[in-house]
């Protein structure tokens, strides 16, 4: 499931009264196992945050709570709504990248555009999928139902697109840059910044990317920080993790 409705559209008079998000002791827990607890940050619009720690420290979990696939505890206000209030809404302002591919057998084009309306040469230059439209076949190009007719980091480029393609006010990215070179993610952050009327967090471990980013969400043992890369570099734990 992924929320992709623009921003631009609202239902039953549901309108945010900003672009910026506040998140307050965010909790959540699998059954009696994993915990993520006591999450707490803000960002606004034109922020890019970064969330990064070992694996199982709760990346993906933080997203998914925050898309509002998970009924978390605590509070995260976006634009003055609490994200849990958007699930009831047929419209919805969050685009949400899973970290797993999900396309559909069809053209390249209509994996992205998804019957809304956006900007389709921003999203394609963005996920850097324009330079591979030519040895792909063009927009029109048509996936087969295992997708196996395009690469593994083309799949990942190409959901990248269609979370971008309708430019919501907040934008999530699990794990991005899986399966693409350093170059490539290093332009595709540098172009993330051109989406400056968004907030959009992305969840990696990638040092070139993060020292890119506004301010990182560390996670490491049940505990969070919340600051710059260069700050979090003072952190043992940060830097050996960046130095991996």
């Amino acid at each position: 499931r992924e929320f992709l409705i623009s921003k631009n559209e609202t239902v039953n008079n549901f309108k945010l009264e900003n672009d910026s998000l506040f998140v307050s002791n965010l909790s959540y827990q699998y059954g009696s196992g994993f915990k993520l607890s006591n999450i707490s940050f803000d960002a606004h619009t034109g922020d890019i945050i970064g969330v990064c720690g070992k694996v199982r420290c709760g990346k993906t979990t933080l997203l998914r709570a925050l898309s509002g696939l998970y009924d978390y505890s605590g509070s995260a206000l976006l634009g003055n709504h609490e994200i849990k209030e958007f699930s009831n809404n047929p419209k919805q302002y969050i685009s949400y990248c899973n970290q797993d591919v999900a396309l559909f057998s069809d053209t390249i084009k209509n994996n992205i555009v998804l019957d809304r309306i956006g900007n389709i040469n921003k999203a394609l230059e963005t996920s850097t999928l324009n330079n591979d439209l030519d040895d792909i076949g063009g927009l029109d190009y048509m996936l087969s139902h295992t997708n196996a007719n395009i690469s593994g980091g083309q799949q990942k480029r190409l959901q990248m697109a269609r979370a971008l393609y309708s430019n919501c006010s907040l934008i999530l990215l699990d794990d991005p840059f899986q399966s693409v070179n350093q170059a490539l993610a290093i332009k595709m952050i540098d172009e993330l910044k051109n989406y400056n009327e968004s907030i959009i967090i992305l969840a990696c471990n990638n040092n070139s990317v993060l020292s890119k980013v506004d301010k990182i969400i560390y996670l490491n043992d049940n505990e969070m920080l919340f600051d710059t890369y260069d700050n979090l570099l003072n952190n043992k734990s940060f830097k050996e993790l960046m130095e991996a």
